[in-house]
Parts: C-alpha cells; structure tokens; sequence
C-alpha cells in the first residue's frame, strides 16, 4: 500500500512539558542575556526558549501556556530574585527585559498606576452601592 504525500510530509509534533522549576530556571537563564530595554525579547521568542517550535502548538495551547505557565514565572522571578523583568509595548509588540535604568521601569510603573486609580474607582464604587442601597434596586 502507498503512502499519500500528506502522510510522508507529516512530522510527529513534540509538545514539551516543564516543571515549575525548569520554568524558573530557564526564565533566569534566557533574561541574562536581555538586559535593559534595547536589549529585549518578545513573547513568541520566549515560548521558543522554553518549549520549542511553535508550530507544535495550537493558538490556545500557546495563550493557555503564556498565561498559566510561564507569566507567572516572570512575575515569581520578579518578586523573589535580583531578575526584575520590565515590559515595554509598542503597539501590539510587547518585549520583556531585566530593568537596567530609570527609563526601562517607566512603562511598568505607568502600568502600577493606572491599577492602583482603577482599584481606589472600584472602591469608590463598592462604597457607593453600600450607601445608596443598590441592591434594593436589583
């Protein structure tokens, strides 16, 4: 029986799992060599240091990985150890880096701020349902 193109031109796809430590390990490793904004990465390149070829991987799987995976490493590195990873954003670019200076921290800080205003409107918020009884109005 003959094979059809389809079937011979097929690769296996190697789907890499990584432990949390791996994960942390590999971050601190890959963000020695990205320090300072001009010398940043992106999120496609990260995903690539840590689990290979992205085409083994469906849109879902690599925003399931970047979002469960492999941000909250970034920000463990960034609370627990010397590795204080920025972000930057251009557009819909976003590139990572260990801060270096003033002006590689003022885009997180913008960020930090804008949190912190949309957290005290929230209270605001929550107070003024609690005063003016809204949920007599439901």
């Amino acid at each position: 029986m003959q094979k059809n193109k389809s079937q011979e031109t097929k690769k296996k796809k190697t789907i890499i799992i990584l432990s949390r430590y791996e994960r942390q390990q590999k971050l601190y490793n890959l963000f020695k060599n990205h320090i300072g904004r001009l010398n940043g990465t992106n999120m496609l390149k990260i995903f690539e240091e840590l689990y290979g070829d992205i085409r083994n991987y469906t849109k879902f799987q690599m925003y399931f990985i970047w979002t469960t995976l492999i941000k909250p490493e970034m920000n463990w590195l960034r609370k627990t150890t010397n590795c204080f990873i920025g972000v930057e954003r251009d557009g819909t670019d976003w590139t990572y880096f260990v801060v270096k200076d003033k002006k590689d921290i003022e885009f997180y800080v913008h960020i930090l701020e804008t949190s912190a205003k949309r957290c005290k409107a929230m209270v605001k918020r929550a107070n003024k349902a609690v005063e003016e009884k809204h949920y007599k109005k439901l």
